[in-house]
């Protein structure tokens, strides 16, 4: 006789479309009822929304038009300028915060908002997600 299907076997897929790009997610079906897959699409959006070069308002925006100055912006806007430097400075300046001279520092942004929301799952007790 076969097994019945556990609340822990079931896996739930989910695309959020988010920062120009679609984010998948495969999350035990826990994350569902805990809240953490929720959590960590509203990170993405909040991310969205503060780092999007594309939003007249977001801190990115402001900061490039210089209506801002980085300790107006939202606390991760430093800690994700500092990493850039580290990466300009590993790669020998071949990643720059200034794609094509405008202020851009989404090639790094992306890439951390989404190991953000991998953490944000683990947090909640997943040990077997993908983000």
């Amino acid at each position: 006789m076969p097994s019945a299907t556990s609340a822990v076997d079931v896996r739930v897929r989910h695309a959020e479309h988010v920062m120009g790009t679609v984010v998948s997610f495969d999350v035990p079906g826990s994350a569902c009822h805990d809240g953490s897959l929720q959590a960590a699409i509203r990170w993405l959006h909040w991310v969205d929304r503060v780092f999007s070069p594309y939003r007249a308002d977001s801190d990115v925006s402001l900061l490039a038009r210089a209506e801002v100055t980085v300790d107006a912006c939202a606390p991760e806007m430093a800690e994700v300028l500092t990493a850039c430097a580290v990466v300009r400075d590993l790669s020998g300046g071949y990643f720059t915060v200034a794609p094509g001279g405008q202020f851009d520092p989404s090639g790094y942004v992306k890439g951390w908002a989404v190991e953000r929301a991998a953490a944000l799952l683990a947090g909640a007790g997943s040990a077997d997600h993908v983000v």
